[in-house]
């Protein structure tokens, strides 16, 4: 090999060590914006439900009633109204932001100290994170009215979605 050609090999070694931490890192990276992404829409698409369910019992007559299970995982209930927690929440509390003034019945601290921070927003459903990235904001579900605030952390939880006339009320059941 001439002498020129013995110089430029070291730095085609090291270019391609270069390209190849960058792809390492690019890669990584999207990974974790994809993961983020799917958390995202477990935690769209419970919120969805959740409301679906309550514009389904709103449409019906005053005085129907449909009892709902907050499940961890498929197959924990025999209802046919489930409703599965998202991964990415430690848990979340029905109160209602406006009315609630008396939050020592709310048993989740960082809800709790939101609800306080916040007094007076007006929301219905308030989440504590469990994943960095995957933090959902709190949200007012429509046509609800929450008499006394309903948490739900891990273990699963039945409630029952009733019309009262023009808004459907969250209680937890027996």
């Amino acid at each position: 090999m001439k002498r020129g050609q013995l110089l430029s090999q070291p730095f085609f070694y090291i270019f391609m060590i270069i390209v190849i931490g960058l792809i390492i890192v690019f890669g990584f990276s999207m990974i974790k914006r994809l993961m983020g992404t799917a958390c995202q829409v477990e935690n769209n698409q419970f919120v969805y439900d959740l409301q679906d369910d309550i514009d389904e019992i709103n449409s019906l007559f005053p005085g129907s009633s449909k009892e709902c299970a907050v499940i961890g995982s498929v197959r924990q209930s025999d209802l046919e109204c489930k409703l599965i927690m998202p991964s990415g929440i430690g848990g979340f509390c029905f109160a209602n932001g406006l009315e609630t003034s008396d939050y020592s019945k709310v048993k989740n601290e960082y809800i709790k100290d939101e609800l306080e921070l916040l007094d007076g927003i007006d929301k219905n459903l308030f989440f504590e994170p469990s994943k960095e990235g995957c933090e959902v904001n709190s949200i007012k579900l429509k046509n609800v009215n929450v008499p006394k605030p309903i948490c739900v952390s891990n273990k699963p939880i039945n409630i029952l979605l009733k019309n009262t006339g023009d808004q459907v009320e969250i209680t937890e059941s027996r």
